[in-house]
């Protein structure tokens, strides 16, 4: 399906080849409104939450949110880098035994454009911004990686458009955040082991999102006590919670904390689901109001925290 038209946004569609592939994307991405961010939230201090960065997909006009765990890897959301690994032919990382002795595929990566070679990657296709308190007056100042050609992902990965199952991947940045000057740095975030067996009444996400439909500037933003959270015993993949925070094109891939342990990660922003809809229609680009049957979606990093550790010692550190 391709969109047609205009957005009110700084990310706007642009006709070429390349494009062709995409538009899907576009259209899931802005009109099924996964992605998330604090409609009107709160902009919050820079030097707060460093590990937050903001992914640009230049060639493709589209931006994220990242989640800094190791000094030169990140966590987000599959979807928003689903498209570019479109044709790309799948690498296998050999076989590790998990429990029982059972063997299984440690991950599976892609190298952009099939290659290896960094130099066929295209020099806009991907990279992260972390944006930093240089002084004590909040004077910011950018940092820029590129993304490594090898994207990194679970070989339990399920995607398509009407279903979304483990909507997460892992990037390597080619430089190390340790290299940063004159800034604070980005920190690394700690990943939870478990869910608390009470779970605690507030929580909070953050994102750089846009602030409204109408105001589609890009903040770093947080908001407290989303709502309810709500646990599947039969979903270990998933948290849900159904407050009625609305959410904005631009933070798919934020993180989520409960609000009396911020050091820790519990969730990565997904989507919308959409309860007893098998083929739900698509929304605005901002959700103001959650609609009946619908629940919005974080994957659970616990259920994964075994998996992301091994990733954190096998891929390579600058």
């Amino acid at each position: 399906m391709v969109f047609k038209g205009r957005l009110s946004s700084p990310y706007k569609l642009r006709s070429n080849a390349f494009m062709n592939r995409i538009y899907f994307l576009f259209f899931y991405f802005f009109y099924s409104s996964v992605g998330f961010a604090v409609y009107e939230g709160k902009v919050i201090n820079t030097k707060e939450s460093s590990f937050v960065g903001q992914i640009i997909m230049e060639d493709i006009n589209m931006s994220c949110s990242a989640i800094l765990i190791r000094d030169n890897l990140v966590l987000t959301a599959m979807h928003c880098v689903h498209e570019l690994m479109k044709d790309q032919k799948i690498h296998k990382m050999g076989r590790r035994v998990g429990a029982g002795g059972e063997r299984r595929e440690a991950f599976r990566y892609v190298f952009l454009n099939g290659r290896e070679d960094d130099q066929y990657l295209p020099q806009k296709t991907l990279k992260i911004t972390f944006r930093l308190a240089c002084d004590d007056n909040d004077k910011l100042l950018e940092h820029t990686f590129r993304v490594a050609p090898r994207i990194v992902f679970t070989p339990y990965f399920e995607y398509n458009k009407h279903e979304v199952k483990i909507d997460f991947v892992i990037l390597q940045i080619e430089d190390t955040t340790k290299n940063v000057s004159r800034c604070y740095k980005p920190e690394p975030i700690e990943l939870a082991n478990k869910l608390p067996k009470e779970l605690p009444k507030e929580s909070y996400i953050i994102g750089w999102g846009w602030k409204s439909e109408s105001d589609t500037t890009l903040d770093k933003r947080e908001g407290y006590n989303i709502g309810e959270i709500i646990v599947n015993e039969s979903d270990p993949v998933h948290l849900f919670f159904s407050g009625a925070h609305p959410s904005c094109s631009g933070d798919s891939g934020g993180p989520m904390f409960f609000a009396n342990d911020k050091s820790k990660l519990i969730g990565i922003m997904s989507g919308i689901e959409h309860f007893n809809k098998p083929d739900p229609e698509a929304g605005g680009i901002c959700y103001p109001l959650l609609k009946e049957g619908e629940k919005n979606r974080v994957i659970l990093v616990p259920t994964f925290k075994r998996w992301i550790d091994e990733m954190k010692i096998i891929l390579p550190n600058p």
